[in-house]
This record gives C-alpha cells, structure tokens and sequence, in this order.
C-alpha cells in the first residue's frame, strides 16, 4: 500500500486538509519505507520539510530513500545517444559495402558520433542537477523552506521544534546523520545497473540483426557465435563503459561557476573520452572476431571484467568526495 500525499490529504477543504495533516503522523509511523521524489524545489518547500521530519520522529528504524528524478533524465539521454549512434553506424556498415575507401569510413564514423556529443551535452545538464542535490543537503537552513501561509509555517516549526528540540538541531540532522544515511546509498545517485540494458538495446537489436543476415547466408556456427561474442556481447560492455566514463565526467564537471569557453572545452573533453573508449572497444570487437571463436570468447570475457571494474569504481566515488569536502567546509580544521 502507497500513501502518497497529493493525493491521500484534501487539498480543497481547509478543514479536510488539517485532519490529514494531523493524522500524517499515523501513516509515516507504520510505513516501512519514505521514498523521496526529488527535484530541484524539493528541500525549498517546508511541507516537504515536515514530512521528513514527522516520518524520522515516527518511525526511527524506517528506511529514507531518495529517488532523484535526474536519473531517469540521464538513462533518457544515453539511450537516445546509442539509438542514433546505432542507426548512423548502421549506415556505415551500408557505405562501407559501397566503398572501401578510408576516408569515407573515417567521415561516416565522426558522424555517427555526432548523437553521442549532443548527448553529453544534455547529460552534464541534467547531472549538475545531482550536483544541487549534494549542496542543497550539505547547507541545508530550515529557515529558508518556503511555505504559502503563516499559520502553515507556524505549525511546522512548533513541531519540528517538539520533535527535535529545536529547528538548529533539525537543521544539524539534515547536514549530517541524514546526509549519511542518503550518500550511502549509491543506487539513489547513479544510474542503476537493469537500466543498462535498455539503453543498449538499439545497438544489440542491430547487431542481432547482423546474425540473422549471417545465419541466412549460410555462415558456420562458429562465425555466428563469434559475432554474437564479440560484436554483441563484448562491444555491448564498451559502450556501457564509455557511457559510465561519460557520466562520471558530467557529474565532476556539472557546476555552472564556469566560464562558457570552459564549459564547452569541458563538454568536447568528454565526448572525446566516450568516442574513445567506444573506438577501442570496436577496434579490439574488430580484431576478436576476425581471429575466431576462441579469441572473441576471451575479448567478450575480457570486456566484461573491465565494466564490471569500472561500474564499481565509479559508483560512489563523486559522492564520497563531496561528503568529504563538505565536511570540511562545515568543520575548518583550525591552525
């Protein structure tokens, strides 16, 4: 069972509205789990606030999950970037049947890379929402919580103040023991790992498609398990890991105090690190499956070791760094 706010508490009839908010407590003391929906204005608002606290009151060994809605917004940007990266890289496989010369092969695959840089572009954006996220709970001020009535902002300070003591002390658990509790959580912050598989899927559609032209053409087994291991699988895992170099680059770079000539250099920096690590993975693809089964087995294994590696690396390694670097803005060491 959900209870979700909007929804479960009038919000026409003042009278209605003040029995749900009464009763809210009820609610929250028996749910296993608060989950957050968070966007930008979340933190802003002081009914948001309230129910924060009131659950944490109510419920002290119940679970705060945070559920940044960025992250959607991230796995939407990676998974347009490999559809038209796929549909251009389709269409190079087409010319290169045409023409076998070089450089036309060389033009074909800088453009084919052109979604991806778009798409890097709309991932930094969209990532320094994160970054906002991190910043909003390390300098979190109840006072600064909007709320559209007085009496409203009444209520929810005397409670919170009832609760905690005081709104400093309220204030003190959000910095800290809430903060913990949320950049601990690296599921909450980074895209999770059943999501890849979606977005891979435009480049894995064609190049099953490529093994079924293979295995109506009357290719031997091995050259189509070889396909499958080296072209499938093994150029799958690049793709997930320039993708993830991709996004941790965004995030360490997503603050706006710079320059737009910085920020562009930025953006080029990380397109060029993708369109790299994908290059090498298609290099490495290339030669595998020209060598045979055995060879493309070891590439595909090989692959998959390395974004396995990388996926644990880079998970809570940014958030790991701002909490370190927030605590020391919060406690200067003195000297």
């Amino acid at each position: 069972m959900c209870f979700l706010d909007v929804v479960s508490i009038n919000q026409v009839d003042p009278d209605l509205t003040e029995q749900g908010v009464y009763g809210i407590g009820g609610f929250l003391s028996v749910a296993r789990e608060l989950r957050i929906l968070w966007s930008v204005p979340y933190m802003s608002r002081l009914w948001c606030i309230f129910e924060l606290a009131a659950y944490r009151r109510a419920n002290p060994t119940g679970k705060i999950t945070m559920s940044p809605l960025f992250v959607e917004a991230v796995v939407f940007c990676m998974w347009a970037s490999i559809s038209g990266v796929a549909a251009l890289v389709l269409l190079s496989q087409v010319l290169s049947l045409l023409s076998a010369a070089g450089p036309i092969l060389f033009v074909v695959f800088a453009v084919a890379m052109m979604p991806l840089s778009v798409g890097v572009n709309l991932l930094r954006r969209t990532l320094y929402s994160k970054r906002l996220l991190l910043e909003e709970l390390a300098a979190f001020d109840l006072q600064h919580a909007r709320c559209r009535l007085d009496a409203d902002r009444q209520f929810v300070h005397q409670a919170i103040e009832g609760w905690y003591g005081s709104m400093e002390a309220f204030t003190e658990y959000v910095r800290g023991p809430l903060q913990q509790e949320l950049l601990h959580s690296s599921s909450n912050f980074t895209v999770p790992s059943q999501y890849y598989p979606l977005i891979v899927l435009p480049y894995v559609a064609g190049s099953l498609d490529e093994v079924v032209g293979l295995c109506s053409g009357g290719a031997p087994w091995t050259i189509l398990l070889s396909h499958v291991f080296a072209h499938t699988i093994g150029m799958s895992t690049w793709i997930i890991t320039g993708l993830e170099v991709t996004a941790y680059l965004s995030y360490r770079w997503a603050p706006a105090r710079h320059s737009p000539a910085w920020k562009i250099i930025q953006s080029v920096l990380t397109f060029l690190a993708a369109a790299l690590t994908m290059a090498m993975g298609a290099t490495l693809s290339l030669a595998s499956l020209r060598r045979g089964l055995a060879q493309s087995v070891a590439y595909c294994l090989i692959s998959l070791t390395i974004t396995s590696c990388v996926l644990r690396v880079y998970r809570l390694r940014p958030e790991e760094s701002f909490w370190k670097c927030c605590q020391k803005q919060q406690h200067p060491s003195v000297g």
